[in-house]
């Protein structure tokens, strides 16, 4: 026989999931609505003699996993795990007990139940002659893998787990020579953390290092970043289904109406005094726009005729397609007459209370941008910036082309510029914004910013010429007031005299504090990487006509303060975890107090309310009228 056996562990149920409030574990979660397991399965090219063995945690039957995987790929065989396993080997070790005494001595390959592969790994893997990983280049600092070190031929002398020995991190693929040989060292391995002589867990790099101490031989498979997609965190599936949505296959989604699209409000008919749940519409438009199949279907009327369908249309039907005309809600097919019933059980119902992104696995990273720019990637490491505002793109090119030394790398890569556009690095990573109203945007995160920012901050300012730091306050409100209407805004004389009032004294008093700013350090300019390091991006350089980095210090933060209120849940039409802003605003606020005072907090209070005020003019009317609620 020459076959290979392949062993997915799938020990746990993906706390970080759970953590972030999803529903389903881990293999269960969908990815542009696919469970995460089928995309690993779906990506594997099996030979005629290959066979899969997948041992799963025993809490996934209630959501009949086995019966999922089975019916969709017979040939699987799958093995339930009635304990809380220690690490991926223990995991392996109870799978290797199903396999066929006539496989044992066949090559076995532990694949990780969370990574597919573009390319045909089983092809690949095979051509070891012995045992072997799959590896790829890992430049960043922070070690989130494990990590081989390799001799002469490529022939592995080490492996560490989280310790970066070398760039070369692994994939999640490893080869043994049979499954007899891999069990005896698991085995071992497992001996060894019973009797004490071993910590964290039982990882698959554990087995591998000891097996290389008894001389057995390992080589490394280095392949490209594309060649993957790790999908083991809720960052990792949000980024990959943002970055595929567009390439997804067309889905037919049927949607309720009523409680799903509309609230009713009253004591009236159902087409009466309806709420329409924005959050849901909004949704289903952009399915729509990705050139999903959409259905509705209602069962309006169908109480009150007791069932009788025809009358139900006749009575609710041309209100119906009025408020989806009203409304501005596309689909393609409609369906009167759905029975009333108090619950619906449905292997494909999701609820309309839960996060539909989530459950679906469709996620969104679009925000129009203000209509005087545009970025488009030149290729994969390189983006290319452009804008019809000379002024501003001139003043980002001023900020690249003179950033100090100490604080480079807070920002991407510069390549030069030329007529209006200038060409920066590719950053692998999200923006904060993006982040934060998918729930993903924490403490630590919101605190490594402050402090990036105050390294720009506490720079060594060398440009000795005089700015005026406040001709970003009155000076600018003043123009876009008088240049823009603010009629369709409620008592905004009013609002503007306050905001001037406020921003004449701040001056008078000579409040601002001078340094090197950003100047826009709004959350959808700050990208996030996958290590948690932070790149600015789009900074001003400009102030008052002038080419500098200099500024007002509380500039910057009162920027920040603008997307800590709902400026980027505004943009997305994303509300974020109530509990989730409250804390941020908190720490934000305990930040300000510590490195300053608490009369600098009010003050950058204020300068947010007229920045705020400021933007009303260069949004969508919508957008506009949602944003002056957090005036």
């Amino acid at each position: 026989m020459t076959g290979m056996n392949i062993v997915i562990p799938l020990g746990g149920l993906g706390k970080r999931f759970s953590d972030e409030q999803y529903l389903r574990p881990k293999p269960m979660v969908n990815v542009l609505g696919k469970p995460l397991i089928f995309w690993v399965l779906d990506n594997i090219r099996l030979g005629k003699e290959d066979k899969i063995y997948l041992a799963y945690n025993h809490r996934l039957s209630i959501f009949s996993f086995k019966e999922q995987v089975q019916k969709k790929y017979p040939h699987i065989r799958c093995k339930a795990i009635y304990k809380d396993t220690r690490g991926a080997a223990e995991t392996v070790s109870l799978c290797l007990k199903v396999i066929e005494s006539s496989r044992q001595s066949l090559k076995t390959v532990c694949l990780d139940g969370d990574t597919f592969y573009t390319i045909d790994i089983i092809h690949l893997i095979k051509k070891f002659t012995h045992n072997g990983v799959v590896s790829f280049q890992d430049l960043q600092d922070k070690p989130l893998y494990s990590y081989v070190a390799l001799g002469e031929n490529g022939q592995l002398t080490q492996i560490a787990e989280k310790i970066k020995i070398s760039n070369l991190a692994n994939t999640g693929c490893y080869l043994f020579e049979s499954a007899e040989l891999l069990q005896s060292y698991c085995l071992q391995a497992i001996r060894s953390f019973d009797e004490g002589q071993g910590t964290g867990e039982l990882y698959i790099s554990s087995i591998i290092s000891m097996m290389i101490k008894d001389g057995f031989v390992f080589h490394a498979r280095i392949v490209e970043d594309n060649a993957y997609h790790v999908l083991g965190t809720p960052y990792q599936v949000k980024k990959f289904s943002a970055e595929h949505s567009q390439k997804s296959a067309p889905r037919r989604f049927c949607f309720d109406i009523d409680n799903t699209l509309f609230f009713k409000s009253g004591e009236g008919s159902a087409t009466d005094d309806i709420i329409p749940i924005e959050r849901n519409i909004e949704f289903l438009k952009k399915l729509k726009t990705l050139g999903h199949h959409i259905i509705l279907q209602t069962s309006r009327g169908m109480i009150e005729h007791k069932g009788n369908y025809g009358a139900a249309l006749a009575d609710v039907g041309q209100k119906t397609f009025e408020q989806l005309e009203r409304h501005e809600i596309p689909y393609d097919e409609i369906y009167f007459g759905k029975p009333h019933a108090d619950f619906f059980i449905d292997a494909a119902a999701i609820s309309t209370f839960s996060d539909l992104e989530a459950e679906t696995g469709f996620h969104w990273t679009d925000i129009k941008e203000r209509n005087f720019n545009s970025l488009r990637s030149e290729f994969i490491e390189v983006f290319t910036k452009s804008s019809q505002d000379t002024l501003k793109i001139e003043g980002e090119i001023h900020w690249y082309e003179s950033i100090p030394s100490s604080i480079v790398e807070l920002f991407p890569k510069y390549f030069g510029s030329k007529n209006n556009e200038y060409r920066i690095e590719k950053i692998d990573g999200l923006s904060a914004s993006i982040l934060y109203v998918n729930n993903l945007f924490n403490g630590d995160t919101l605190l490594s910013i402050l402090n990036a920012l105050s390294l720009i901050h506490k720079c060594s300012i060398d440009d000795v010429r005089e700015i005026n730091i406040y001709a970003n306050y009155q000076q600018k409100l003043k123009k876009r007031f008088i240049e823009h209407d603010y009629s369709w805004l409620d008592d905004s004389d009013v609002i503007y005299a306050e905001i001037m009032s406020d921003m004449e004294e701040y001056q008078k008093k000579n409040l601002g504090v001078q340094a090197y700013i950003h100047g826009d350090p709004v959350l959808t300019n700050i990208l996030v990487q996958d290590n948690g390091e932070i790149k600015f991006i789009d900074m001003r350089g400009e102030c008052d006509g002038t080419y500098t980095k200099v500024g007002d210090v509380f500039y910057d933060y009162a920027k920040m303060y603008q997307s800590l209120l709902g400026y980027d849940e505004l943009l997305h039409n994303q509300p974020v975890s109530t509990s989730l802003k409250r804390m941020l605003i908190e720490i934000f606020e305990n930040y300000i107090r510590t490195e300053f005072d608490g009369e600098r907090l009010l003050w950058i209070k204020k300068i947010a309310r007229g920045l705020i005020f400021s933007m009303l003019p260069l949004h969508e009317a919508a957008t506009s009228k949602r944003l002056s609620k957090l005036l």
